[in-house]
């Protein structure tokens, strides 16, 4: 979560950066509008939730800032949110935080003379609907596997429905793994990877791996982006058995939504398990 956080941070400070050096060589010292000036209208639309939908924490927030009501256009518009929230672009504010979130909006008008004006606006973000991958498959089942003390399975595939009001933080996904039939060590760090859950997140549409000895777990977004699918599964294509060890958790900013571990022996076929665990907090 830190490292995107921090890329979504950096997006922010550039897009400052660079207006801030636009705003200073377009205004050029321009005077600040007349007290009692007009000002744009300045609204906001949840891309996920989609048109006339609520705004909602962790979701991307289009910003549109209109002309004045007599037709006179503003330029060199800035958004600026308060610690923890993100501008991207100029025109896209992100905060995990729901309630309010004020912003200050600036920008330079010339007609009928150059001058700067600002003002504020409060959205109110309500909060998002945890993110769910339902019912567990029969593969995450341990009873319904178990059969003489050991668990005869293989891969499993899960799917989190991606609704309007979905908590849209990107899913961590931690995994290690050995080639031998125990469990991998505490002291064993975990390989990391994050998938991403909002449209202007590096690797939206990417497909994100992470793999181990004969053990390989995806993650992928549809087309659409409305649902995420999490796929684990053998990674070998002998009819030997091979010993395989791992520990795979997934977790949404810190909250642990799957940790399974296993260890036992697997061919291209399946797998049986000798230690088959899996916690679920659930939907």
């Amino acid at each position: 979560m830190d490292s995107v956080r921090r890329s979504l941070l950096l997006a922010g400070l550039v897009a400052g950066a660079v207006g801030a050096a636009h705003d200073a060589g377009a205004q050029g010292g321009a005077p600040p509008c007349p007290p009692g000036s007009p000002a744009p209208t300045v609204t906001a639309q949840d891309r996920q939730t989609g048109a006339g939908g609520a705004l909602t924490a962790t979701h991307d927030i289009d910003i549109t800032v209109s002309d004045l009501p007599d037709g006179t256009r503003v330029d060199d518009v800035q958004i600026s949110a308060p610690a923890g929230a993100h501008v991207i672009g100029n025109d896209t504010v992100i905060s995990d935080t729901p309630g309010p979130l004020p912003l200050t909006v600036s920008w330079t008008q010339f007609d009928p003379d150059e001058c700067t004006g600002s003002t504020t606006t409060t959205l109110q973000l309500q909060a998002p609907a945890p993110l769910s991958f339902g019912k567990l498959p029969r593969s995450l089942q341990p009873k319904k596997i178990r059969f003489h003390g050991k668990y005869r399975g293989g891969g499993w595939v899960l799917t989190a429905l991606l609704r309007p009001n979905t908590d849209r933080r990107p899913l961590e996904m931690r995994f290690k793994g050995v080639a031998r039939a125990t469990l991998p060590k505490a002291s064993m760090p975990f390989k990391t990877v994050l998938a991403s859950l909002r449209d202007l997140e590096p690797g939206i549409d990417r497909q994100r791996y992470l793999r181990g000895p004969k053990w390989q777990i995806t993650a992928r977004t549809n087309f659409k982006r409305t649902a995420l699918f999490l796929e684990a599964g053998v990674k070998t294509g002998s009819s030997h058995d091979h010993p395989v060890g791992y520990e795979f958790q997934a977790l949404q900013g810190g909250k642990l939504l799957l940790r399974v571990r296993a260890a036992g022996k697997c061919n291209f076929s399946g797998c049986t398990w000798r230690k088959f665990s899996v916690r679920y907090p659930g939907p």
